[in-house]
Order: C-alpha cells, then structure tokens, then sequence
C-alpha cells in the first residue's frame, strides 16, 4: 500500500471514528439513560426509535458500514503496527497501546451487542429489546461484567481517539494545544463511562444519579 494511500485510509478511518459514530455512541447512551426513568419511559423510547420508517438504512449507513470501516482498518493498524512500550514506557506509548487494545474489544463487544440487541429476533430468538429483558440480562454478573468493559473500553477509545483525530487531521499541531485535547479526551473517556454506568446500574434499579 502506497504511504498516500495509507495516510488518506488513516484519515478516514478517524474520522469515522469521530463523525458518526461517535455521535452517535453519545445518542446511544442518551437513549439508554432512559432507563433512569423507569421502565415504561425506557420502553417507550425505544419503541418510537425502532419504529422510525426505514430505520435499518440509516443503522447501515450511519452505524455498520462506517463501524465496519473503522474497525477492520483498526485491526490492520494493529496487525501491521508495531508497539515499542517495552522499550519505551512513555505516556504516549502506553496510550497508543491501550488504544489498540481497546478498539480491538470494543469492536468484538460491538459485534456481539448488535447481534444480541439489535438482530437477537432473528437469529436467536431472543424476545424484543425491552426494559424487562435488559434488566434479565444484567442480573448475571458475567453479563453485566462483559458489557461494563466493553462500554469503558469504547468509551477510552473514543475520548484518546478524539486526541488522535486532531493530530491526524492536523487540528492540535502545539504542545499546549495537544495538552488541552489530551484532559479532554480523559473528561470524556470518564463522563461517557459514568454515563453508561448509570445507565446499566438503572436497569437493576441502582442508577446513581
């Protein structure tokens, strides 16, 4: 692959990360801070939201292809990468590391959560995405364990993805300025966690705020 040809699918690729599907990784956690409200508010939430005409086009179009995308180009990086941090432990190393470690779960988490969540129906008869199933599922600790990390992993990839979007596409080119993104993408990284925290806790009726 020409340097060009990489530079340009790096970019890309982080870009998807941010626009759209870190927006809408915020929605998602909107919506299922729902759950707060009790379970007739979370049910009808998500009902208008499944019954949005043709809402599979803008899953695929917004969501799958762009998760795809970012997620097989990801695992490239990572295959093709190499990490130095066991010569040099610095700050930004060990981030480069966890960033490909926690993009790889993230994205098996992802997978997993879509199949299950989104096409349980389907292909495992699971019964329709409701607060009462949700809340089933998350009496399992290993359930819950598996979707606690699978959220903190996303959410630390998107907050120190937010810090590579702006070097990448040249947003954040000072020291200062690449100080001031790096406490935001850890504001992130922390306030998205607490958020679907909360979110998860509701289902069990322990939400902390």
């Amino acid at each position: 692959m020409s340097s060009y040809r990489a530079f340009t699918l790096r970019k890309l690729q982080s870009l998807l990360g941010v626009l759209p599907l870190g927006v809408f990784f915020f929605v998602h956690l909107t919506l299922n801070s729902a759950a707060a409200k009790g379970e007739n508010v979370y049910n009808t939430v998500i009902g208008v939201m499944r019954g949005f005409p043709n809402i599979w086009v803008y899953e695929w179009v917004i969501i799958f292809i762009p998760l795809l995308i970012h997620g097989l180009y990801g695992l490239w990086i990572w295959w093709t990468g190499k990490s130095n941090v066991t010569r040099y432990g610095n700050y930004r190393n060990w981030m480069y590391l966890l960033q490909r470690l926690s993009g790889i779960i993230a994205f098996i988490f992802l997978v997993y959560h879509v199949f299950v969540f989104r096409y349980g129906e389907l292909f495992f008869k699971i019964p329709e995405l409701s607060f009462e199933f949700i809340a089933l599922q998350f009496t399992d600790p290993l359930i819950f364990a598996i979707y606690l990390i699978g959220l903190v992993s996303a959410a630390f990839h998107f907050g120190n993805g937010i810090y590579t979007f702006c070097i990448t596409w040249g947003i954040t080119v000072g020291q200062k300025s690449q100080k001031f993104v790096n406490l935001v993408s850890w504001v992130i990284c922390i306030v998205f966690s607490l958020y679907g925290l909360n979110s998860m806790l509701a289902f069990l009726g322990k939400n902390i705020f």
